[in-house]
């Protein structure tokens, strides 16, 4: 497996969360999550994908011809601001869809945790 590909999620025991997950169902929308990531959202992650695959590539080619270790790091710098970006795309998706369904529909204190769960998420960086 290249350092690009993602691996599959691990199985889930046998408890109705679990299966609930497993089946790309969320606990924490309304309904489940079965809505679709917005289209032209959608695209954006993408193209900021490719570009980033790009960049990863372009990182390991440095590595192996022995560039030198500032560039090096200036890269991977690089490649860490576009993944941010990647994040704030499918953020962006996540409180406009997900989210705002919850504010919807009257569920203001699931919505609530999705924004504390978003903001001590974005703690971590």
């Amino acid at each position: 497996m290249t350092p690009l590909e993602i691996r599959p999620a691990k199985r889930h025991g046998g408890n109705r969360l679990g299966r609930l997950i497993s089946n790309g169902v969320d606990k924490n929308t309304p309904r489940g999550y079965n809505m679709s990531m917005r289209k032209e959202i959608k695209q954006r992650a993408l193209r900021r994908l490719r570009i980033l695959e790009g960049q990863v590539r372009g990182l390991q080619k440095m590595v192996q011809d022995d560039k030198y270790c500032l560039d090096i790091i200036n890269q991977s710098l690089a490649i860490k601001q576009a993944l941010s970006g990647v994040e704030d795309v499918v953020l962006e998706n996540h409180l406009s869809t997900h989210v705002l369904e919850q504010v919807k529909s009257g569920q203001k204190g699931r919505a609530l945790k999705e924004y504390l769960a978003i903001y001590k998420l974005s703690r971590k960086k």
